[in-house]
């Protein structure tokens, strides 16, 4: 695969100033961009010629605006159950409400 990427591919992105990317960079974007846009992680998978516990550990990565959705959404969970708490609504505590809502 090495002698192929330097005879094929190295110049072509050395020229359009991505002399740094490899296979590995171009499986990893290929997975993480595949999620985002919610393409079947299945499909996504056998693309690449792995597993999907495979694709999904080792090649897929949480861009920071997904990382920032998950924080805010557990924020607002957080916030209401604590709302809720303190105005004595069924006696809901904050761990309950969390794990109710997953």
């Amino acid at each position: 695969m090495s002698n192929l990427w330097r005879r094929e591919f190295k110049d072509q992105f050395e020229a359009v100033g991505l002399g740094w990317a490899t296979c590995q960079v171009l499986r990893k974007t290929n997975a993480s961009l595949s999620r985002k846009a919610g393409f079947d992680a299945k499909v996504s998978a056998d693309q690449r010629g792995h597993g999907l516990g495979v694709s999904m550990e080792a090649y897929t990565m949480s861009d920071r605006q997904q990382k920032r959705e998950a924080v805010s959404t557990l924020e607002a969970i957080r916030s209401e159950s604590y709302q809720r708490e303190l105005n004595g609504v069924n006696g809901v505590t904050v761990e309950s409400e969390v794990l109710a809502s997953w």
